[in-house]
């Protein structure tokens, strides 16, 4: 399932008021963060919707990693707001925020108040995303990722209701991005195409979108850290988020997402980095059951090792690619290998070659 509305193009947010075929005088939440308001993304959107008849509520109280109490506040808010069309404006965290906050308060309740899995499938308020970074792809997908800050994991939440009536994505919101967010964000993107080519649930459509991703990274990333306004390395970046969410959003990921999870939640590191850290080890010891295509993806970005340009690639985007660069001792190592196998199983359960908690250390002993 993806977006009934997808548009796309320099300049597409343009048409963000009319995409939303709302009538005059609704009121719009509009979910964002502080970096997305103070690059002035926030305004521009606000002033576009009120051009067209509508009533923006502004609310950008969103961090680079939602909790459950976040995304609380959030609904309240968007309960309390009266409005009937909910809009995430900003990177993976606010379109995740934006969709639970869409789903939540068309029951009236929060998410801590939502248990169970039913209300995933019912109808949700009227959903527009619009990404500012190139990596997350959650505007194409029916996922929604959050931190459970009572058991110390993320939390991933699947359904329909999740998934947004319109995806506007305009790669001139992301020439404002910060280096490092453009580094990371593009990690996300590359780690989503290559385990979803890599899944055992992998198909020919899966196959063609997570392709397409590859290549792009490959053409456009490092130009895109290199030289921020080239708008065609930004454009080329968004559509490979796009894919690359559209392919896993239907094979799935795998071991690089399981593996970093801890990263993220014990030692605060982004999920684009966190996962990339990974990425290499886990094509590494994939390429044991699924030479052929590990082959095929290292064709496509122009070599013959997928680890070792991987490697290289983060090399060059100046990201450190060792868990001791991140915090991480090697005592701790096994256990958090142990906590990323256990709380992985979901991420794990298509993996291109079943990963055993002994393999999991081995990977990580590796990473440190």
């Amino acid at each position: 399932m993806f977006p009934r509305r997808v548009e796309i193009g320099p300049g597409c947010l343009a048409r963000l008021g009319a995409s939303l075929a709302a009538p005059q005088g609704r009121r719009v939440f509009v979910v964002s963060d502080p970096g997305v308001a103070s690059a002035g993304i926030l305004e521009r959107a606000c002033d576009i919707l009120l051009a067209s008849g509508l009533e923006p509520i502004s609310y950008v109280d969103v961090p680079c990693e939602p909790t459950l109490s976040v995304v609380d506040r959030a609904v309240s808010a968007c309960i309390d707001s009266g409005a009937d069309v909910v809009i995430g404006v900003g990177g993976g965290s606010v379109l995740d925020t934006a969709k639970l906050a869409a789903a939540c308060a068309a029951r009236g309740r929060t998410l801590t108040d939502s248990p169970g899995g039913d209300w995933l499938t019912a109808s949700a308020l009227p959903l527009a995303l619009v990404p500012t970074t190139a990596g997350s792809g959650s505007e194409m997908t029916q996922t929604a990722i959050v931190h459970d800050e009572r058991q110390g994991a993320k939390l991933a939440l699947t359904g329909p209701a999740l998934l947004g009536g319109v995806a506007v994505i305009d790669a001139e919101l992301t020439l404002s991005l910060p280096g490092h967010v453009t580094a990371d964000s593009g990690l996300d993107a590359l780690a989503h195409a290559v385990e979803a080519y890599l899944n055992r649930r992998a198909s020919q459509m899966t196959d063609a979108l997570a392709e397409r991703s590859v290549v792009l990274v490959a053409r456009h990333l490092r130009h895109a850290l290199r030289d921020p306004d080239r708008l065609a390395d930004r454009e080329g970046m968004t559509m490979a988020s796009a894919l690359g969410g559209m392919a896993c959003a239907s094979s799935g990921l795998g071991a690089a997402h399981a593996l970093g999870y801890p990263l993220d939640t014990r030692h605060r590191v982004s999920h684009g980095r966190s996962t990339g850290v990974f990425l290499p080890h886990v094509v590494r010891f994939n390429a044991a059951s699924r030479p052929e295509r590990v082959r095929r993806l290292a064709a496509l970005v122009g070599g013959e090792d997928l680890a070792g340009w991987m490697e290289e690639c983060m090399d060059q985007l100046r990201i450190p690619r060792r868990l001791r660069d991140y915090g991480v001792t090697r005592e701790s190592v096994p256990d958090l290998a142990e906590e990323a196998w256990r709380t992985g199983q979901r991420l794990l359960a298509d993996s291109a070659r079943v990963l055993g908690v002994d393999d999991a250390v081995a990977i990580c002993e590796r990473a440190w």
